[in-house]
């Protein structure tokens, strides 16, 4: 009787000590939601976002007020996004939202909130704008999720987001079924200390105003999968990708990588089936144009952004089914077919037939801010080129090349001048000058086709001398 009395005794101890336990958790947790609710939370909260949203190093956030519930969501109204005053890059841009949404509900995630772990939480916009150098894209969100871990260190917390969302505008367009979605994870201490992530757009239509009026670069399906990260103590943006699709063009990012501060720059990139015909039909770069239906690029480059001509550049070029073209506004010439020289033409080498390249490859280097064509070569059916130059600090170009035309075109030469004993044909050297806008192609005749081609002539000439 005497251990079923003390059992009792001591059960009845334990369970008055778990009451007072649980009484001191519920009022505990009472006083704590009853904070969240309090007006001093609000304004606490209120000046911790704007604080947290003030961060120079990435972007500029503010908002005009902030309502809601914290047990419930939290809502920030006219809510504007700009990059910070200070970013390098003349685009300019800013992000508007009537109405932007935190969806946090830490009741039925308690045991998250307890832990510190996971923390769910949804964020979506109303009424949203994306507004780049004065043009205007609509944006809809269709889902965001956010969940914060909390670290051991004060301050420091992983945050891992994942939102989709379709947008709309005279040059970019999402399929209805396939919008872009982005997943990324930011580790913050006290501020942005790094992020990492995942963006993918699998089907967008983009429209690239060209430089000419009425010209534009256009591509029905294009897509994309990058991975992306940011350094926000060195400042420095990275982003890579196995594909970016542009119709049939093919795009290998191996690395992006720039330098906010430094200004680095650092680009890798193979790029092949790429329509040139169509980017220099909006963007004409020089007057001399190599149009291709099918390009491959392979491109790297390290330097600055401030001061691209002072880095280092290699890149080899092959453009086949080319086409060269010159592109010449002053003398109403917009596109017309390249020559190759009154001389060249008159020994039946038209215009039709120096266009028609076929294939083009070029190799081009960048060092001490000297621009070389190591190698060019354009192998046409009518016709071979070779030829290589340097452009300097000033763009002045210094060159040679060589030009082979083979006997059965040289047989319809307009100087009626005989070339039959050259079966391998008719090689001519010359020089390569001007600058990289405009250049200028300089002949040096072969000796033995200057005598060939003069002798006929010469030979009228004292015949007609003797004849008065």
């Amino acid at each position: 009787m005497n251990n079923t009395a003390v059992t009792l005794q001591t059960s009845k101890k334990i369970l008055i000590f778990l009451y007072v336990i649980c009484i001191f958790v519920f009022l505990f947790m009472s006083l704590f939601f009853l904070h969240i609710k309090s007006e001093y939370f609000r304004k606490s909260l209120d000046a911790r976002l704007a604080s947290a949203l003030s961060y120079n190093g990435v972007v500029r956030a503010s908002y005009e007020a902030i309502d809601g519930d914290p047990l419930a969501k939290i809502d920030l109204l006219g809510l504007s996004v700009r990059p910070p005053e200070n970013a390098a890059g003349k685009s300019k841009w800013f992000f508007t939202s009537n109405r932007a949404t935190l969806s946090l509900h830490p009741l039925s995630h308690i045991f998250s909130y307890l832990t510190r772990s996971g923390i769910p939480a949804e964020l979506n916009f109303y009424a949203s704008r994306l507004v780049i150098d004065g043009e205007t894209s609509e944006i809809g969100v269709i889902s965001n999720k956010l969940s914060v871990d909390y670290g051991p260190e004060e301050g420091q917390a992983l945050a891992r987001y994942d939102t989709s969302f379709d947008i709309a505008s005279g040059y970019i367009k999402t399929a209805q079924a396939s919008p872009v979605t982005i997943r990324g994870a930011a580790d913050i201490k006290n501020s942005l200390h790094g992020l990492k992530g995942f963006a993918a757009a699998q089907n967008v239509a983009l429209t690239i105003p060209g430089r000419e009026a009425g010209s534009r670069l256009t591509y029905n399906c294009a897509g994309a999968g990058l991975d992306f990260g940011y350094d926000a103590e060195k400042k420095i943006f990275s982003m890579y990708s196995s594909e970016v699709r542009l119709d049939t063009c093919s795009v290998n990012i191996a690395k992006i990588v720039h330098g906010f501060l430094s200004g680095t720059l650092g680009v890798e990139l193979r790029a092949s089936g790429l329509n040139t015909a169509d980017i220099f039909r909006a963007f004409p770069v020089s007057k001399l144009l190599v149009m291709s239906e099918s390009a491959e690029i392979a491109l790297e480059y390290a330097g600055n952004s401030e001061d691209l001509r002072g880095g280092s550049l290699a890149v080899r070029l092959c453009f086949t089914r080319a086409r060269l073209l010159e592109y010449n506004t002053e003398e109403n010439r917009v596109f017309s077919d390249v020559g190759a020289g009154d001389f060249v033409t008159s020994l039946g080498l038209t215009p039709e037939l120096v266009a028609r390249a076929e294939t083009v490859e070029a190799l081009i280097s960048l060092r001490g801010r000297e621009l070389t064509v190591e190698s060019l070569k354009i192998q046409a059916p009518d016709y071979t080129f070779k030829a290589s130059a340097t452009a300097d600090y000033n763009d002045r170009l210094d060159g040679r090349f060589t030009l082979c035309i083979p006997r059965r075109i040289l047989k319809n030469n307009t100087l009626k001048a005989d070339f039959s004993g050259m079966e391998k044909g008719l090689k001519i050297y010359g020089r390569i000058m001007g600058d990289l806008y405009n250049p200028l192609i300089i002949y040096d005749m072969d000796g033995a086709a200057i005598i060939k081609i003069t002798e006929g002539v010469m030979y009228d000439k004292i015949r007609n001398i003797f004849k008065k």
